[in-house]
């Protein structure tokens, strides 16, 4: 068993492991400007000294100047994911200039602004601020903010790879063993689909703001007057807005084949298999609230009856969200996420990297796209690295039950459903602080996924040792 895990996890890791470690890079940079870059640490440490400094227009012209030199970051991790798709004949030069460049000035610009932040103004006399420079960076280089600690060490990694490709060592595009051209007969279909995917992990998130944007001013110039709550309404409708943007960039990146397709995976499935992805969605989703629910009521009953109120139900289930006319706006969001990725990049990955490894590749571009739209506010170091995991093995392990579903049944409709269900439990039940409350989630769709490809296996499967099958991977009947 694990020697078969094995082959394989080496199956799904770039042919050159160290493009793994320049895409980790990338990752690291891209979403560092979603994390923390308040110096609080830094200021906590020399609060004396800041307050005297006029420190509240010191710290507002912080946050301004902060808000520009992301930007650069933002900039070197879209051209990082760029490089690693498109590295052109020059890849060095273009990480250079692309990546590390505007990343260094940005770092370089930072550090100096927290230093000002916390420093005296120099005096004309001083003629060694350098050296005090240095010494405050010392001083304080483990009072940094999370964002400063990721975008630092993602740049390191960038630089290291860098150097294996002046030397030879490592090349670029990304790529990974065992490849097969389309199986579509379409020599334009790969390329496309490897254009859909940067976009979508690279600056679909930009799009989306910035149309949102645009919505929200012509909406609002129009509607103000007689929505006096439009701010609300428009929030509401965002996801409506998000759902279409997604489904609409993939069409027009992959033409009217993905365009056909999309329309081919909204096929009708029977009634029960709609019925049966709901049912699995709810199963799964409340194992671990109900069990909580159960665990608590029986500690009650002995220890505690008829000295305290028993543990309520709606502790563990917010059945008054529940009942939110707007939670049903998810089903937006669920249904393009299932259109895009199970209905047209999923067959793209079948047929180019066979049914576990496309299925597995494909869960891996799902949780890419959801990394800077995570929420990361409080977390440590540790915390993001966490977070970031999970991520990652929450969507595999989601992604193999909706595959299963639909190549299974024809149709993305029972995943969508699932899916939903899946969006609106998590939403209404209570956020649990225990870290393995999380992972037990993933282990229940991980357990859910063995069992349905063990004992309702899809044909085309790859065998036992990890090798391509030439079979169609289509849906078992």
């Amino acid at each position: 068993m694990m020697k078969r895990l094995g082959i394989f996890l080496r199956s799904v890791i770039p042919a050159d492991p160290y493009q793994l470690v320049f895409l980790v890079a990338v990752v690291f940079l891209f979403v560092s400007p979603r994390l923390a870059w308040w110096p609080s640490k830094i200021l906590a440490s020399s609060g004396a000294i800041s307050s005297t400094l006029g420190g509240a227009d010191r710290q507002d012209a912080l946050v301004q100047l902060m808000a520009i030199w992301l930007w650069p970051i933002i900039f070197a991790g879209l051209a990082g994911y760029f490089v690693c798709f498109w590295p052109g004949k020059t890849p060095v030069r273009r990480i250079l200039w692309a990546v590390c460049f505007p990343t260094v000035l940005s770092l370089v610009s930072i550090l100096y602004e927290y230093f000002q932040l916390t420093q005296s103004p120099p005096s004309i006399f001083e003629l060694h601020r350098s050296h005090a420079v240095l010494n405050w960076i010392q001083l304080n280089v483990g009072r940094l903010p999370t964002g400063f600690y990721f975008c630092a060490v993602g740049l390191v990694l960038i630089l290291a790879s860098m150097l294996r490709f002046v030397l030879g060592l490592t090349s670029l595009p990304l790529s990974l063993p065992n490849e097969h051209a389309p199986s579509d007969g379409n020599a334009d279909s790969w390329p496309r689909v490897r254009q859909l995917v940067f976009v979508l992990v690279g600056p679909y998130f930009m799009i989306a703001g910035l149309l949102g944007i645009l919505a929200f001013c012509l909406a609002y110039s129009a509607m103000r007057t007689i929505f006096p709550s439009f701010m609300d309404l428009f929030v509401r409708l965002a996801p409506v807005l998000d759902a279409a943007l997604l489904v609409g960039i993939a069409a027009c990146i992959l033409g009217k084949e993905g365009r056909n397709a999309a329309r081919a995976s909204l096929k009708l499935p029977e009634p029960r298999y709609a019925l049966l992805g709901l049912i699995l969605a709810f199963t799964v989703s409340s194992l671990i609230p109900g069990a909580q629910y159960l665990v608590d009521r029986a500690n009650w009953a002995v220890h505690d009856f008829g000295k305290s109120a028993p543990p309520y139900l709606s502790s563990y289930f917010d059945v008054n969200n529940a009942w939110q006319p707007w939670l049903l706006l998810m089903v937006f969001g669920a249904f393009a996420e299932e259109i895009v990725f199970r209905g047209l990049l999923l067959p793209k990955f079948l047929g180019r990297y066979g049914v576990y490894r496309g299925i597995f590749l494909t869960g891996i571009v799902w949780a890419a796209i959801h990394f800077r739209s995570d929420t990361y506010s409080g977390l440590s170091a540790g915390g993001v690295l966490v977070h970031l995991a999970n991520r990652v093995l929450l969507c595999l392990a989601l992604n193999f039950v909706f595959a299963w579903m639909t190549l299974r049944w024809n149709s993305v409709i029972p995943a969508a459903i699932a899916h939903t269900t899946w969006n609106i439990l998590v939403t209404v039940q209570p956020d649990s602080a225990q870290l393995w409350d999380k992972a037990f989630i993933f282990v229940l769709w991980a357990i859910l996924a063995y069992v349905l490809f063990r004992f309702w296996p899809l044909s085309g499967e790859e065998n036992p040792e990890g090798t391509q099958s030439e079979a169609n991977p289509e849906p078992a009947s």
